[in-house]
Protein backbone atom coordinates (compact mmCIF):
# COMPACT_ATOMS: atom_id res chain seq x y z
CA UNK A 1 0.00 0.00 0.00
CA UNK A 2 2.83 2.27 0.83
CA UNK A 3 4.51 1.69 -2.58
CA UNK A 4 0.92 1.90 -4.34
CA UNK A 5 0.61 5.64 -2.67
CA UNK A 6 4.31 6.58 -3.66
CA UNK A 7 3.53 5.78 -6.95
CA UNK A 8 0.33 7.87 -7.38
CA UNK A 9 2.04 10.61 -5.61
CA UNK A 10 4.92 10.43 -7.77
CA UNK A 11 2.51 10.18 -11.17
CA UNK A 12 -0.20 13.29 -9.88
CA UNK A 13 3.12 15.70 -9.22
CA UNK A 14 4.23 15.32 -12.78
CA UNK A 15 7.60 13.59 -11.87
CA UNK A 16 7.09 10.33 -13.37
CA UNK A 17 6.05 12.53 -16.83
CA UNK A 18 9.02 14.94 -16.78
CA UNK A 19 11.19 11.70 -17.07
CA UNK A 20 9.27 10.62 -20.23
CA UNK A 21 9.33 14.14 -21.64
CA UNK A 22 13.61 14.44 -20.45
CA UNK A 23 14.42 11.20 -22.83
CA UNK A 24 11.81 11.64 -25.84
CA UNK A 25 14.43 14.56 -27.27
CA UNK A 26 15.87 11.99 -28.13
CA UNK A 27 13.59 10.04 -30.77
CA UNK A 28 14.37 11.99 -33.50
CA UNK A 29 13.44 8.68 -36.13
CA UNK A 30 11.63 5.29 -36.22
CA UNK A 31 14.30 3.53 -34.66
CA UNK A 32 15.49 5.97 -31.65
CA UNK A 33 11.40 6.36 -31.25
CA UNK A 34 10.79 2.33 -30.54
CA UNK A 35 14.06 2.76 -28.18
CA UNK A 36 13.30 5.59 -26.51
CA UNK A 37 9.88 3.59 -25.74
CA UNK A 38 11.63 0.55 -24.72
CA UNK A 39 13.71 2.67 -22.63
CA UNK A 40 10.87 4.34 -20.93
CA UNK A 41 9.13 1.17 -20.17
CA UNK A 42 12.36 -0.03 -18.27
CA UNK A 43 12.93 2.92 -16.42
CA UNK A 44 9.14 3.25 -15.02
CA UNK A 45 9.51 -0.76 -13.32
CA UNK A 46 7.51 0.25 -9.97
CA UNK A 47 4.44 -0.27 -11.18
CA UNK A 48 2.77 -1.62 -14.42
CA UNK A 49 0.00 0.23 -15.08
CA UNK A 50 1.60 3.67 -14.07
CA UNK A 51 3.93 1.98 -16.61
CA UNK A 52 1.22 1.93 -19.33
CA UNK A 53 -0.39 5.34 -19.02
CA UNK A 54 2.40 7.20 -18.50
CA UNK A 55 4.90 5.76 -20.88
CA UNK A 56 1.75 5.38 -23.76
CA UNK A 57 0.18 8.34 -23.75
CA UNK A 58 3.45 10.68 -23.51
CA UNK A 59 5.18 8.82 -26.39
CA UNK A 60 1.87 8.83 -28.62
CA UNK A 61 2.48 12.35 -29.98
CA UNK A 62 6.34 11.23 -30.68
CA UNK A 63 5.21 7.72 -32.40
CA UNK A 64 2.65 9.51 -34.39
CA UNK A 65 4.83 11.88 -35.68
CA UNK A 66 7.50 9.27 -36.67
CA UNK A 67 4.57 7.57 -38.25
CA UNK A 68 4.60 4.39 -35.87
CA UNK A 69 1.53 2.63 -36.09
CA UNK A 70 -0.86 2.58 -32.89
CA UNK A 71 -0.61 -0.91 -32.82
CA UNK A 72 3.16 -1.03 -32.47
CA UNK A 73 3.06 1.67 -30.09
CA UNK A 74 0.81 -0.66 -28.12
CA UNK A 75 3.39 -3.98 -28.34
CA UNK A 76 6.26 -1.55 -27.34
CA UNK A 77 4.50 -0.39 -24.40
CA UNK A 78 2.64 -3.43 -23.36
CA UNK A 79 5.53 -5.97 -24.04
CA UNK A 80 7.76 -3.72 -21.38
CA UNK A 81 5.34 -2.65 -18.55
CA UNK A 82 4.52 -6.28 -17.07
CA UNK A 83 7.39 -7.72 -17.63
CA UNK A 84 10.08 -5.43 -16.00
CA UNK A 85 7.38 -4.76 -13.13
CA UNK A 86 7.85 -8.55 -12.70
CA UNK A 87 11.14 -8.94 -12.34
CA UNK A 88 11.97 -5.49 -10.84
CA UNK A 89 14.06 -5.43 -7.17
CA UNK A 90 11.12 -3.45 -6.19
CA UNK A 91 7.54 -2.79 -7.33
CA UNK A 92 3.82 -3.23 -6.89
CA UNK A 93 3.92 -6.80 -8.19
CA UNK A 94 6.83 -7.78 -5.98
CA UNK A 95 5.05 -7.16 -2.61
CA UNK A 96 1.96 -9.27 -4.16
CA UNK A 97 4.64 -12.45 -5.47
CA UNK A 98 6.43 -11.96 -1.50
CA UNK A 99 2.78 -12.18 0.19
CA UNK A 100 1.88 -15.21 -1.81
CA UNK A 101 5.58 -17.24 -0.84
CA UNK A 102 5.28 -16.03 2.51
CA UNK A 103 1.57 -17.54 2.95
CA UNK A 104 2.83 -20.91 1.06
CA UNK A 105 5.85 -21.20 2.81
CA UNK A 106 3.96 -20.71 6.29
CA UNK A 107 1.02 -23.60 4.80
CA UNK A 108 4.14 -25.54 4.03
CA UNK A 109 6.34 -24.94 6.74
CA UNK A 110 9.54 -23.67 4.85
CA UNK A 111 11.76 -21.26 6.72
CA UNK A 112 13.30 -20.13 3.25
CA UNK A 113 13.15 -16.23 3.20
CA UNK A 114 10.81 -15.00 0.38
CA UNK A 115 12.89 -12.29 -0.93
CA UNK A 116 15.58 -14.38 -1.32
CA UNK A 117 13.71 -17.26 -2.71
CA UNK A 118 12.27 -14.68 -5.53
CA UNK A 119 15.39 -13.37 -6.41
CA UNK A 120 16.94 -16.38 -6.93
CA UNK A 121 13.81 -17.30 -9.08
CA UNK A 122 14.20 -14.04 -11.16
CA UNK A 123 16.83 -15.77 -13.67
CA UNK A 124 14.16 -18.78 -14.48
CA UNK A 125 11.35 -15.63 -15.48
CA UNK A 126 11.85 -17.04 -19.40
CA UNK A 127 8.72 -14.90 -20.72
CA UNK A 128 9.67 -11.46 -19.07
CA UNK A 129 13.12 -12.01 -19.88
CA UNK A 130 12.81 -12.99 -23.15
CA UNK A 131 10.12 -10.07 -24.05
CA UNK A 132 11.90 -7.22 -22.83
CA UNK A 133 14.84 -8.43 -25.01
CA UNK A 134 12.77 -9.49 -28.60
CA UNK A 135 10.87 -6.07 -28.27
CA UNK A 136 14.93 -4.56 -27.74
CA UNK A 137 15.58 -6.74 -31.14
CA UNK A 138 12.43 -5.18 -32.87
CA UNK A 139 13.45 -1.48 -31.67
CA UNK A 140 16.75 -1.97 -33.30
CA UNK A 141 16.57 -4.04 -36.34
CA UNK A 142 13.27 -2.82 -37.41
CA UNK A 143 11.89 -6.09 -38.20
CA UNK A 144 7.97 -6.28 -38.41
CA UNK A 145 6.30 -9.85 -39.04
CA UNK A 146 2.84 -11.00 -39.88
CA UNK A 147 0.04 -8.41 -38.96
CA UNK A 148 2.19 -5.80 -37.32
CA UNK A 149 4.12 -5.49 -40.71
CA UNK A 150 0.82 -4.63 -42.15
CA UNK A 151 0.02 -1.86 -39.84
CA UNK A 152 3.28 -0.67 -40.30
CA UNK A 153 3.54 -0.42 -43.89
CA UNK A 154 -0.50 1.19 -43.58
CA UNK A 155 1.00 3.93 -41.32
CA UNK A 156 4.27 4.88 -43.52
CA UNK A 157 2.49 4.76 -46.59
CA UNK A 158 -0.83 5.91 -46.49
CA UNK A 159 0.12 7.83 -43.13
CA UNK A 160 -3.44 5.86 -41.08
CA UNK A 161 -1.96 5.07 -37.73
CA UNK A 162 -5.07 3.36 -37.17
CA UNK A 163 -7.09 0.96 -38.94
CA UNK A 164 -9.94 1.85 -40.73
CA UNK A 165 -12.86 1.39 -37.49
CA UNK A 166 -10.42 0.73 -34.43
CA UNK A 167 -11.87 1.90 -31.28
CA UNK A 168 -8.86 2.70 -28.81
CA UNK A 169 -9.53 2.34 -25.32
CA UNK A 170 -8.46 3.93 -22.21
CA UNK A 171 -9.05 3.29 -18.59
CA UNK A 172 -10.73 6.45 -16.90
CA UNK A 173 -9.45 4.86 -13.67
CA UNK A 174 -5.26 4.87 -15.00
CA UNK A 175 -6.42 8.60 -16.57
CA UNK A 176 -6.37 9.19 -12.91
CA UNK A 177 -2.79 9.10 -12.21
CA UNK A 178 -2.30 11.27 -15.12
CA UNK A 179 -0.82 15.08 -13.72
CA UNK A 180 -3.43 17.69 -13.17
CA UNK A 181 -4.17 20.70 -15.90
CA UNK A 182 -1.26 23.53 -14.41
CA UNK A 183 1.17 21.24 -12.98
CA UNK A 184 4.00 21.44 -14.54
CA UNK A 185 6.20 18.01 -15.21
CA UNK A 186 9.73 17.73 -12.98
CA UNK A 187 11.85 14.65 -13.27
CA UNK A 188 13.21 15.34 -9.52
CA UNK A 189 9.51 14.97 -8.45
CA UNK A 190 10.41 11.32 -9.14
CA UNK A 191 13.93 10.50 -8.84
CA UNK A 192 14.41 11.95 -4.94
CA UNK A 193 11.16 9.81 -3.75
CA UNK A 194 11.99 6.74 -5.88
CA UNK A 195 16.30 7.26 -4.99
CA UNK A 196 15.12 7.35 -1.69
CA UNK A 197 12.95 4.23 -1.68
CA UNK A 198 15.77 2.44 -3.18
CA UNK A 199 18.21 3.58 -1.12
CA UNK A 200 16.12 3.02 2.23
CA UNK A 201 15.31 -0.44 0.99
CA UNK A 202 18.57 -1.47 0.52
CA UNK A 203 20.08 -0.01 3.97
CA UNK A 204 16.78 -2.08 5.60
CA UNK A 205 18.03 -5.03 3.61
CA UNK A 206 21.40 -4.96 4.31
CA UNK A 207 20.97 -4.51 8.43
CA UNK A 208 18.47 -7.65 8.55
CA UNK A 209 20.37 -9.32 6.33
CA UNK A 210 23.48 -9.01 7.73
CA UNK A 211 22.09 -9.45 11.24
CA UNK A 212 19.84 -12.83 10.00
CA UNK A 213 23.53 -14.25 8.37
CA UNK A 214 25.80 -13.16 11.47
CA UNK A 215 29.70 -13.77 11.28
CA UNK A 216 31.26 -14.84 8.33
CA UNK A 217 28.50 -14.26 5.84
CA UNK A 218 29.15 -10.73 4.49
CA UNK A 219 32.68 -8.73 4.29
CA UNK A 220 33.24 -5.58 3.47
CA UNK A 221 36.66 -4.63 2.23
CA UNK A 222 37.61 -0.24 1.75
CA UNK A 223 41.08 0.19 -0.14
CA UNK A 224 42.96 3.53 -1.07
CA UNK A 225 45.84 3.74 -2.99
CA UNK A 226 47.81 7.31 -3.87
CA UNK A 227 49.94 7.50 -7.60
CA UNK A 228 52.08 10.40 -8.47
CA UNK A 229 53.39 9.44 -11.75
CA UNK A 230 55.94 11.14 -13.98
CA UNK A 231 55.79 10.56 -17.75
CA UNK A 232 57.95 11.39 -21.00
CA UNK A 233 56.28 10.23 -24.26
CA UNK A 234 58.64 8.89 -26.87
CA UNK A 235 59.86 11.70 -29.04
CA UNK A 236 58.92 14.53 -27.01
CA UNK A 237 60.90 17.02 -24.94
CA UNK A 238 57.42 17.94 -22.53
CA UNK A 239 56.92 16.22 -19.08
CA UNK A 240 53.85 15.28 -17.90
CA UNK A 241 52.82 15.05 -14.10
CA UNK A 242 49.72 13.39 -13.38
CA UNK A 243 48.52 12.37 -8.98
CA UNK A 244 46.05 9.67 -9.05
CA UNK A 245 43.55 8.85 -6.25
CA UNK A 246 42.26 5.47 -6.35
CA UNK A 247 39.05 4.29 -4.13
CA UNK A 248 38.03 0.91 -4.27
CA UNK A 249 34.68 -0.37 -1.95
CA UNK A 250 34.04 -3.76 -2.29
CA UNK A 251 30.81 -5.54 -0.42
CA UNK A 252 30.43 -9.40 -0.75
CA UNK A 253 27.03 -10.81 1.19
CA UNK A 254 26.71 -14.65 1.24
CA UNK A 255 22.70 -15.98 1.60
CA UNK A 256 21.58 -19.41 0.69
CA UNK A 257 22.26 -23.07 1.54
CA UNK A 258 25.61 -22.97 3.38
CA UNK A 259 26.17 -19.05 1.77
CA UNK A 260 26.67 -20.55 -1.48
CA UNK A 261 25.19 -18.06 -3.09
CA UNK A 262 26.17 -14.32 -3.03
CA UNK A 263 25.96 -10.75 -4.10
CA UNK A 264 28.76 -8.59 -5.30
CA UNK A 265 28.80 -4.95 -5.56
CA UNK A 266 32.48 -3.11 -6.13
CA UNK A 267 32.58 0.87 -6.48
CA UNK A 268 35.78 1.72 -8.04
CA UNK A 269 36.71 5.59 -8.55
CA UNK A 270 39.68 7.69 -9.54
CA UNK A 271 40.87 11.09 -9.35
CA UNK A 272 43.42 12.81 -11.16
CA UNK A 273 45.11 16.37 -11.32
CA UNK A 274 47.97 17.77 -13.28
CA UNK A 275 48.76 17.58 -16.83
CA UNK A 276 46.32 15.43 -19.17
CA UNK A 277 44.21 14.39 -15.60
CA UNK A 278 40.89 12.32 -16.12
CA UNK A 279 38.09 11.28 -13.33
CA UNK A 280 36.29 7.87 -13.65
CA UNK A 281 34.09 6.01 -11.82
CA UNK A 282 32.84 2.69 -12.56
CA UNK A 283 30.16 0.58 -10.54
CA UNK A 284 29.10 -3.01 -10.87
CA UNK A 285 27.64 -5.64 -9.94
CA UNK A 286 27.12 -9.39 -9.69
CA UNK A 287 24.69 -12.24 -8.19
CA UNK A 288 25.82 -15.53 -7.93
CA UNK A 289 23.34 -17.86 -6.97
CA UNK A 290 24.16 -22.01 -6.55
CA UNK A 291 21.83 -24.13 -6.81
CA UNK A 292 23.15 -27.44 -6.38
CA UNK A 293 22.69 -29.92 -3.58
Amino acid sequence: MTLGGMVGIVSRSGGTHGIVQAMVRYARNRRRGQLATWLMGMLIFFDDYSNTLLVGNTMRPFTDRLRISREKLSYLVDSTAAPITSIALASTWIGFQLGLLDSSFSDLGISENAYVTFLMAIPYSFYSIMALLVVLVIAVSGRDFGPMLRAERRSMGEGKLLRDNAKPLLDQELANLMPPEGVKSRWYNAIVPIGTMILVLGMGLYTNGRAALGDGQHSLRLEYEYDDRREQYSGADTRFDTTRNYLTLNHVLRFGRDARSAWETLARFQDETGDLARDNAEVSTRLRLQHSS
